[in-house]
């Protein structure tokens, strides 16, 4: 008779709606026991210690950390290189965010193409230490949400063979409001 009664429907409508959107909302992150409130615990190697991979990162900076959105960020990454390597395909995946909707993964099969980079300039050769510098601005768009963003980075060549894996837990901040 219970399961039956109209207040009954309720309250298994409302269970299983907290359920399916808690999984959702909260996703799941490999990098999620990353620490994203310091910039030297938000990211580290795949594998755990990078000496699987290729390309390895051996150091990194982010300023300023949080991401601000709107605000011009620099990010430095010093790697070594165990071979050549010609030409890249990228994989980028937000596995956990603060919308669901947000959560997905973006491929590119060819990073040198898609950069718009001559591919005689897209060679890596193999060197002990190389600092690379890129800086990036977060637009102040609808999709920018302020929050914890968790996922993955992995480099390929154009052969398929895995050159590096990142894992990411970084925190993006809303700007300061005057």
């Amino acid at each position: 008779f219970f399961f039956k009664t109209p207040m009954f429907t309720r309250i298994l409508l409302v269970v299983l709606l907290v359920c399916v959107s808690s999984v959702f909302a909260v996703g799941q992150c490999a990098a999620s026991g990353l620490d994203s409130s310091d910039v030297t615990k938000c990211i580290a190697p795949c594998d755990g210690n990078g000496s699987y991979y290729t390309l390895q990162y051996t150091d990194y900076t982010i300023s300023p950390y949080p991401l601000i959105i709107g605000e011009e960020t620099t990010i430095t990454l010093t790697l070594k290189n165990s071979e050549d390597i010609s030409g890249l395909s990228a994989e980028i995946a937000l596995e956990s965010s603060p919308s669901f909707f947000l959560n997905q993964v973006l491929e590119i099969d060819d990073v040198c193409e898609y950069a718009g980079v001559d591919e005689a300039e897209c060679e890596i050769p193999e060197i002990d230490s190389v600092e690379l510098e890129y800086s990036l601005n977060l637009p102040s768009l609808i999709f920018h949400i302020p929050g914890k963003y968790c996922g993955h980075v992995l480099l390929k060549d154009l052969s398929g063979n895995t050159l590096t894996c990142l894992h990411f837990n970084m925190q993006l901040d809303a700007p300061a409001t005057k």
